[in-house]
């Protein structure tokens, strides 16, 4: 799932998205799984990543990958959440897709 939303604050604009990912194990035995995000990287000083959350998450802070290391027990669905905001200038464009 999905949720973003868009706003402008002076000559920045800031878009805030956040992810929803589920996970379940459908076998008759336990499964270890590793699970693995990004979260977009700046490479300029004029667009900045705010607010990066990933509950449960080793998160690297150079490459910004978030990794969940999780233990499902048979039939056991988890959820795992991922957000950031994204701060940059109106006159760019920038594509967080």
């Amino acid at each position: 799932k999905e949720f973003s939303s868009k706003r402008f604050i002076g000559s920045n604009q800031t878009d805030t998205k956040q992810y929803e990912i589920s996970v379940r194990n459908t076998k008759r035995e336990a499964v270890n799984i590793n699970v693995t995000d990004q979260f977009p990287v700046s490479v300029t000083k004029e667009i900045t990543i705010d607010n990066q959350q990933a509950p449960g998450a080793e998160i690297d802070k150079d490459t910004g990958i978030a990794t969940w290391m999780l233990t499902l027990q048979p039939g056991e669905e988890k959820k795992l959440n991922i957000s950031y905001s994204v701060k940059y200038p109106k006159d760019r464009k920038v594509v967080l897709e």
